[in-house]
């Protein structure tokens, strides 16, 4: 991976799919520094032929995205809130019903 040439385009996708992954994986961030740098070092006006070589520092961190990325599932835990007391239901439903009669011509 070390020396392998990639183009801007490239680099924008993956940064783009792991700062998504950072904002359930918190952990990553310190492995996006070096994709930033090697993307910074484009020029604005390169096309998508143009190709850098990735730096050591930059395959390595690479390297420990696809390690992390195969080892565990990233992911979140979505916990269902509990269903509303009778009492609470009732206040709701009384509610809007009171909003619904002002609302009546």
């Amino acid at each position: 991976m070390h020396g392998s040439s990639h183009s801007v385009k490239e680099a924008e996708t993956v940064i783009g799919i792991l700062n998504h992954v950072c904002l359930v994986d918190q952990e990553g961030q310190s492995h996006l520094v070096s994709l930033y740098k090697f993307w910074g070092g484009f020029k604005t006006n390169h096309t998508g032929e143009v190709k850098q070589r990735l730096s050591a520092g930059t395959a390595d961190d690479i390297a420990w995205w696809r390690q992390c990325l195969q080892d565990k599932l990233i992911g979140m835990r979505i916990i269902c809130p509990p269903e509303p007391l009778k009492s609470q239901q009732q206040n709701i439903c009384g509610c809007i019903n009171q909003v619904g009669h002002q609302l009546d011509p």
